[in-house]
Parts: structure tokens; sequence; C-alpha cells
């Protein structure tokens, strides 16, 4: 089973949180796990949406958990070099 977590909860987000329940309806083995925003209510309000179990007010603290396998980022492109450094950097495939 992998545990997959989503950085950055907007509407890329969303339409990527829809992806992976149909994946996971299919059979795929895989754990709608985590999601973390700069913003904890942001990220509390997201899995309550869309059917994560964790909420993280900082991508620090979501990418320090030993549960998560695979993030996806989704902030905007500018940042996505300095997200997926800090995913690679706490050993998370991105």
């Amino acid at each position: 089973m992998t545990n997959i977590a989503i950085l950055a909860p907007g509407s890329i987000a969303r339409s990527m949180a829809k992806t992976l329940r149909g994946m996971k309806a299919q059979g795929a083995p895989i754990r709608l796990y985590a999601a973390a925003s700069r913003d904890l209510a942001r990220a509390q309000a997201f899995c309550e949406q869309e059917g994560f179990e964790v909420a993280y007010g900082s991508y620090e603290e979501m990418v320090k958990d030993p549960n998560v396998d695979l993030v996806y980022v989704a902030s905007p492109h500018s940042h996505h070099a300095e997200h997926m450094k800090l995913c690679i950097e706490h050993g998370k495939a991105v």
C-alpha cells in the first residue's frame, strides 16, 4: 500500500484527488493519506472534502511524517523545484 500525500491543496490538487480516488476504486494499492497547506484549516477542509486522512499546516511537517511514501506537488510551477527538493531531501518520492 502506498500512502499518497498532496502538497498545496488547490484546484489542481482536487483534480488529482479525483484521479486517485478513481485509481483506488479500480484496485490500485494506494491510500489517500495526507495533505499539507501553509494554512492548517485549508488542509483540514481539503482532507475532509477529498477523503484524505491527515492534514498538516506546513509542508515541512508533512515531509517529516514517516508514513508518507509519495508526494504530489500541486503548488504553482514557480515553486515546484523548491517543494520537490524539500520532499526528496526527506526521502519522499515525488
